[in-house]
């Protein structure tokens, strides 16, 4: 049995059930969560900004800050181990008018 194929896919589905559970939690609280998922298009690590277009061509800018979760295979990794390209699953928070990530889980590719 191969199971090359099943990792990428099992990995997929944890952390869309993550970012499901995160956001079903803050919808408890009342605090308002959206997600998108999509590629990196643009990161100042430096700036705390961040960039995701998703699968529709649409961007997200989004403000990163040291709350911020940031995670890869489960570990926390930082912001500047982003890289353009890079599929990724965020959780933000746009209630006051900004956009700010909650987390961001990469996601195998």
């Amino acid at each position: 049995m191969k199971f090359k194929n099943l990792i990428p896919a099992l990995m997929l589905s944890l952390a869309l059930a993550c970012v499901a559970f995160a956001q079903t939690a803050r919808q408890e609280s009342g605090q308002a969560a959206k997600a998108v998922t999509g590629k990196i298009a643009a990161i100042d690590a430096g700036k705390g900004m961040l960039e995701v277009k998703d699968h529709a061509g649409k961007s997200v800018k989004l403000s990163v800050n040291a709350q911020t979760k940031v995670t890869r295979e489960g570990k926390e990794i930082t912001l500047a181990e982003l890289k353009s390209g890079d599929s990724v699953s965020v959780e933000y928070d746009d209630a006051g008018g900004s956009m700010v990530a909650i987390a961001v889980t990469v996601l195998s590719a």
